[in-house]
């Protein structure tokens, strides 16, 4: 592989380090919990070891947060809470987190550097998931100054106002497909709106989220507002779900654990839960589409970060008129996917992200191939001697029951299903899901468009596009893929209640309404 990895001092060092041989670069990265703007080994010692999907070697030890640790990562929010980060003014908050937006550009081949090593991920999509975090900063520190309340008219002697106020402690756990700019849309618009943060990245790649956490020490964060705390789900997440000083839980990830975090939060102090679950999203192809477009942004949609995305377009319905066309071009088009090291140029496609998901998606392509005999059209098979690389896999003519049609694979498993006739007959197939995260559609008839936006069952909805989803507007689910938004203002008010206040007022004599 292109890159080269070199291990940290094993003396208690705070920090190890990476070389990129593409950038010529090394990076350094912390590799212990952030609590309390300190980097501190875990209460007990244990590590857990960050893996380079790419050559399947050794990053880096990092330690490893156990219960006790999330007690004290939470008692420095509470305290930080109700201290120092609560004094401060919104536009004291604000210019932190611009300071902030400005490392964080002048760093931006680091923490790409450190996303492709760790994670997987191609560079030049690296690069712009960075460049797109700059943004997320500068967004919502714009908003740590303008959260307003309401006024209503009056009631006699009454006076009534609402106010947005903070929760307090919000407890963030992020997934792993995109490691720091998933955990963008949690931090910083938690942050703007006055609440102090303990976050959960994932343990498969903590590495550019810790490298985060000493720009917030440079920013000059006040202690204890910012806790970052590696680990596993069964130990930190379970602990930071059920705590009790936490008033707010943010999960991203599966609906498997979602379920598991409504039951603890409910079990605890019935904190708010905010959830963004599973998808199996659907891109529907009309006989009126530019065929071009549509398969360009089907095959992005589709193959993008190695399909662990969750709207990646996994399940793909054409409409019979061009069913073999598209069918035909969209497998050409896959196999020309140049799949390997995430520095190479050339590479659409890294490595999936670990050796349990690199078996679980075989195994779903075993299932597809030898218990449902479904059309193998390309693909099927892992890549290379080393490193978690699968073939872009796509089967056709695939029947809506299929386990591989309704099951989130989160790998380059990509079903074109059976064709349909009328659009009606697609927004039935497509509804008659658990899952309800996003869907798109091609098409030049502004009628179908209409009819498939109001019908659909997501929470997003793309036309003539796919995959984008910008910082200044709201995303999530609805069914079994989640409540609750991410992004734009409505990321402010998830991370905001409300106050109403009734004041009474006692006049002497009221003038009199000429």
């Amino acid at each position: 592989m292109d890159e080269s990895t070199q291990k940290g001092n094993k003396e208690k060092s705070t920090h190890s380090k990476v070389f990129s041989k593409t950038q010529n670069k090394e990076v350094n990265f912390p590799i212990k919990l952030f609590i309390n703007n300190k980097f501190i080994d875990s209460s007990d010692g244990s590590e857990l070891d960050v893996i380079n999907p790419s050559t399947e070697e050794l990053i880096s030890k990092v330690s490893c947060a156990s219960e006790n640790d999330v007690e004290a990562a939470v008692e420095a929010a509470y305290k930080a809470y109700f201290g120092p980060w609560g004094k401060l003014t919104g536009d004291e908050r604000a210019k932190l987190f611009f300071k902030l937006a400005d490392l964080f550009e002048s760093k931006i081949s680091d923490f790409a550097i450190l996303e492709s090593i760790d994670h997987g991920r191609v560079y030049k999509d690296s690069l712009e998931d960075m460049q797109e975090a700059v943004r997320y900063i500068r967004y919502f520190g714009g908003f740590a100054d303008k959260i307003e309340g309401k006024t209503f008219p009056c009631c006699g002697t009454l006076s009534m106002s609402t106010r947005r106020i903070p929760y307090g402690v919000v407890g963030l756990i992020a997934p792993w497909d995109y490691p720091l700019f998933i955990c963008a849309w949690k931090i910083f618009p938690a942050l703007a709106a006055g609440n102090t943060i303990v976050l959960k990245p994932s343990e498969e790649a903590p590495l550019s989220i810790l490298k985060l956490a000493e720009l917030f020490l440079e920013a000059g964060f006040p202690e204890g507002v910012v806790n970052i705390l590696p680990g596993y789900g069964e130990t930190v997440g379970c602990k930071l779900t059920s705590n009790e000083k936490v008033r707010k839980i943010s999960f991203t990830g599966s609906t498997k654990v979602g379920r598991d975090v409504m039951r603890k939060a409910a079990e605890s102090n019935l904190k708010n839960v905010h959830l963004e679950l599973g998808g199996k999203s659907p891109l529907i192809i009309c006989d009126d589409a530019d065929m071009d477009t549509a398969l360009n942004y089907a095959i992005d949609g589709a193959f993008k970060n190695t399909s662990q995305n969750c709207i990646c377009s996994s399940r793909i319905l054409v409409q019979d008129g061009i069913y073999n066309n598209f069918v035909e071009k969209f497998i050409e088009k896959t196999k020309n996917l140049k799949v390997g090291d995430a520095f190479d140029e050339k590479n659409f496609m890294g490595p999936l992200i670990s050796k349990k998901q690199f078996d679980n998606v075989l195994r779903y392509i075993k299932v597809g191939m030898e218990e449902e005999k479904l059309n193998l059209a390309t693909g099927g098979k892992r890549l290379y001697d080393k490193g978690f690389f699968v073939e872009p896999t796509v089967f056709t003519d695939v029947d809506d029951e299929s386990k591989l049609a309704k099951e989130e694979i989160f790998g380059p498993v990509i079903c074109i299903l059976k064709p349909f006739k009328e659009l009606k007959e697609a927004i039935d197939r497509i509804n008659n899901s658990p899952y309800g995260l996003g869907a798109g559609i091609f098409t030049k008839d502004q009628n179908k468009v209409e009819l498939f936006v109001r019908h659909i069952q997501v929470g997003n909805v793309w036309v003539n596009t796919y995959n984008y989803c910008p910082y200044n507007v709201p995303f999530g689910g609805v069914k079994q893929s989640g409540f609750g938004r991410d992004n734009g203002y409505e990321a402010i008010l998830e991370n905001t209640t409300v106050k109403a206040i009734y004041q009474n007022f006692q006049f002497e004599s009221s003038p009199k309404v000429h």
